[in-house]
């Protein structure tokens, strides 16, 4: 019995660098570079489409931390930084300086789930695709 705890000791110590690292935003930065696609957002867990007339919002990320952000034809310019102790992307609007703070909750290479507050302080998930 004490060998079995012992290898299973093993395994999980072996295991357990590569669950930290895959939690770590490790290349975030090269990743998020792109334009995103609103594909839904989720309110209190239930998964809605974008609502009518925003069906093709979006953000772009660029290298130079430039951002853009496309709501109802309505495009705002700003720039981006992104905090990795934090996991929390900060888009910064260029005329207001509103400065808006995404939680990133996953990402992969075509799709990202980002989350904010809204001022009702309502948890918002934006689920993005690739475009």
């Amino acid at each position: 019995m004490k060998n079995i705890l012992k290898l299973t000791f093993v395994f999980f110590l072996f295991l357990s660098p590569n669950l930290v690292k895959s939690q770590t935003f490790e290349n975030f930065e090269k990743h998020i570079v792109k334009e995103w696609k609103l594909e839904s957002y989720e309110i209190n867990g239930q998964i809605l489409p974008p609502k009518s007339g925003h069906e093709s919002d979006k953000m772009i990320f660029t290298e130079d931390h430039k951002a853009n952000s496309i709501s109802n034809g309505i495009s705002q310019i700003g720039t981006w930084n992104f905090d990795a102790e934090k996991g929390i992307l900060i888009v910064v609007d260029d005329n207001y300086k509103f400065e808006m703070k995404l939680k990133v909750i996953s990402y992969a290479e075509n799709n990202c789930v980002l989350e904010l507050e809204n001022p009702e302080n309502q948890k918002i998930r934006l689920n993005l695709i690739a475009n």
